[in-house]
């Protein structure tokens, strides 16, 4: 699991050093698995939710655990990638494989992606209810 995680840091590592400003690259890239993550996480469970026919976390205490499951997802990448220091591990094993623009194109769909993934499910969800009627 971790290899994929280091591939998505790498890649978007990659393409924040791209930007004009890319002293931020790093920060970037070890915030953003624990984004995609969360927002992949919330995307199953919208699906599962949705096909069971129940309803999204009816109570105020299964929304603040779902908001606090990012918290510490970001603490242990930090920890990971930057306390650990295998965030520079990642990028020198990764550069010897070459391909440096299509990582940073990589790392520009999984930006693309995550952030259209929540905006793709409501339409999915509002179209469902347009032709079908049913909630």
């Amino acid at each position: 699991m971790m290899k994929y995680i280091d591939y998505i840091y790498y890649c978007i590592y990659k393409f924040m050093l791209t930007r004009p400003d890319p002293s931020y690259a790093e920060a970037y890239a070890v915030t953003f698995p624990a984004l995609a993550l969360w927002i992949h996480a919330l995307a199953i469970y919208f699906l599962i939710t949705w096909f069971a026919g129940i309803d999204m976390a009816p109570s105020a205490v299964g929304k603040t655990i779902g908001a606090a499951f990012m918290i510490p997802l970001m603490v242990f990448f930090f920890w990971h990638y930057t306390y650990r220091e295998n965030g520079e591990r990642v990028v020198k094993s990764f550069e010897k494989l070459g391909n440096k623009e299509k990582c940073a194109r990589m790392g520009l769909i999984m930006i693309i992606e995550t952030s259209l993934l929540p905006l793709i499910m409501v339409g999915l969800r509002v179209a469902w209810i347009k032709l079908t009627g049913l909630r």
